[in-house]
């Protein structure tokens, strides 16, 4: 299957949505929610999204592993105990999604608990029995000093990420950076990357992986 994120929909609380690329139907919606908020506030958002006839698939984000600059508290957030606090977390939201007949995908990112493919294959292993899955966005792990290495880099990721049974989508695009360095969210054709590198590094991923997700419809054509 082939999607395209779409842009915002003031009217939704879905920060965007996932829709199919030839029919339109929505495919999922990404909420504004992490890992680690009240399953409370993930069930508030969910119920504002209009029924639809298929499966209510919802994308959160990995949250982060600690709400601040402290070096040493940042640190404490991939602790055993940091990492006990976001699978429990993970575990009561996986029973909500169950429970209320939804799926779960959860994105990574390099800012979040799941900051990199090691980290997210380690925890994919042990959370066989939950019922979430993975919105694998392999450019989203790629700090501003990684740029540079990029193509080793998005090899490397997929071959860790390659087989992954918690693998249901995977998000291609590209990136820009600030002045600073810091990247930020592109398509495919629009983003510094050379697009023919990301596909090509990509391409054991592209071919096992039934969902395809991209930013612009035009990124399809460079598939």
């Amino acid at each position: 299957m082939h999607c395209v994120l779409c842009a915002p929909n003031q009217a939704s609380p879905a920060e965007q949505q996932i829709r199919d690329a030839k029919s339109g139907d929505v495919y999922a919606s990404i909420l504004h929610a992490s890992v680690g908020d009240p399953v409370s506030t993930v069930e508030s958002m969910a119920q504002a999204i209009p029924a639809g006839p298929d499966t209510l698939r919802l994308v959160i984000h990995c949250a982060d592993p600690s709400p601040t600059d402290d070096p040493a508290r940042l640190l404490a957030g991939w602790s055993p105990d940091g990492w006990a606090k976001f699978d429990e977390s993970l575990a009561e939201l996986d029973a909500w999604a169950n429970e209320h007949g939804a799926e779960l995908l959860i994105r990574p990112s390099a800012a979040g608990m799941l900051s990199d493919a090691i980290c997210t294959m380690s925890w994919a292993s042990r959370s066989a029995d939950l019922g979430c899955g993975l919105l694998l966005d392999p450019v989203g792990w790629l700090t501003g000093s990684m740029i540079k290495d990029a193509e080793d880099h998005l090899t490397r990721i997929a071959e860790l990420c390659l087989g992954c049974d918690k693998a249901s989508a995977l998000l291609i695009r590209s990136l820009r950076t600030d002045e600073a360095g810091n990247p930020s969210q592109a398509s495919l054709g629009s983003g510094s990357l050379d697009a023919t590198m990301v596909v090509d590094r990509l391409r054991p991923l592209i071919d096992s992986i039934q969902t395809l997700v991209v930013l612009d419809p035009a990124d399809l054509e460079l598939l």
